[in-house]
């Protein structure tokens, strides 16, 4: 051990700095005259890097603000949120190019040539980066919305640079993509307010007394605290719709505020269970599908004894 230390002491490390120095300052490109060193560029990778990170913690640091506030709504939220953020980056990529040497004017040219390659290879993207901009200033579906499209129906959890995501009412999450919201048809449940109607669907069976049936309805209607009552705009109704094959059809119309997804199902289903009990109470039978034979009486009926066969083996 003592040996190898008195080796290591004895052995002259020399450095050559000048050669160091080179490549510390060897050229690798010019632009517009102005040449590109390693020190530059080495110095505006960091720079470019450390200097994200810091937009990421302001952008947070504002959006925790504005989240705080409540005069400012979600929507407008993640506006500002993106306003900052591309702002600061664009300051530190222009400052990142000053620390290379590059002119300004120079990006021009550079972004001419980004713009032929984003029209040919990228367009998607940037057709759904814009789409998700438009959402988000126009508005027509906004963060925390019950939207229907497709088969797809849930609440926008999510509106993202390049998609929107979807949770679905059975717990599932759906990336859809910005332009699709644009271009395709979008059923809002919530675009102006939560509230949104509902249908309860009974078929009775022939003879019943319908107005006891319609008068049931209403009070099971008006009992349900759910329900929007006593507002001219959004009345609680009953309907015989129809002398169905095999009932009478009446339909239960009514509003209620749903701002969760499942909350119109739940209240059909409770309503159904509760319209049932009454029902029965009532002695009203809810039909259910059959069909008459009537025999032709005017003459005999015809009656034949057939052996069955296959009784002796």
């Amino acid at each position: 051990m003592n040996a190898l230390l008195l080796l290591l002491a004895q052995t002259q490390f020399t450095v050559d700095w000048d050669k160091i120095k080179g490549y510390w300052n060897q050229k690798l490109f010019d632009v517009d005259g102005n040449d590109v060193t390693v020190s530059q560029l080495v110095i505006a990778l960091l720079v470019l890097a450390v200097g994200f990170i810091i937009i990421r913690f302001i952008t947070g640091l504002v959006a925790s603000a504005l989240k705080r506030s409540s005069r400012i709504n979600p929507q407008a939220t993640i506006i500002l949120q993106r306003i900052v953020f591309y702002s600061l980056l664009s300051l530190l990529v222009i400052s990142c190019l000053q620390v290379v040497g590059i002119p300004v004017t120079t990006l021009t040219v550079v972004g001419g040539a980004l713009a032929i390659g984003i029209g040919f290879g990228t367009q998607n993207i940037v057709n759904n980066f814009i789409s998700g901009m438009i959402l988000l200033i126009e508005q027509p579906i906004r963060v925390n919305d019950m939207i229907e499209v497709d088969d797809h129906l849930g609440k926008i959890a999510a509106i993202n640079s390049r998609c929107t995501r979807l949770r679905r009412i059975d717990g599932i999450d759906v990336l859809i993509p910005n332009s699709k919201l644009l271009e395709n048809s979008v059923v809002n449940w919530t675009l102006t307010d939560d509230i949104a109607r509902g249908d309860v669907e009974v078929g009775i069976a022939y003879g019943s007394d319908t107005e006891l049936a319609r008068k049931i309805m209403m009070e099971i209607a008006e009992a349900e605290n759910r329900i929007i009552k006593n507002d001219p705009t959004h009345p609680v109704k009953v309907f015989f719709n129809s002398f169905g094959d095999n009932s009478l059809v009446f339909n239960l119309y009514f509003w209620m505020h749903a701002s969760q997804v499942g909350q119109i199902r739940e209240l059909c289903s409770d309503l159904r269970f509760e319209i049932d009990k009454r029902y029965r109470q009532a002695d009203i039978c809810i039909a259910f599908p059959q069909r008459d034979v009537h025999l032709d009486t005017l003459k005999p009926l015809e009656v034949k004894m057939i052996q069955d066969h296959t009784s002796q083996n």
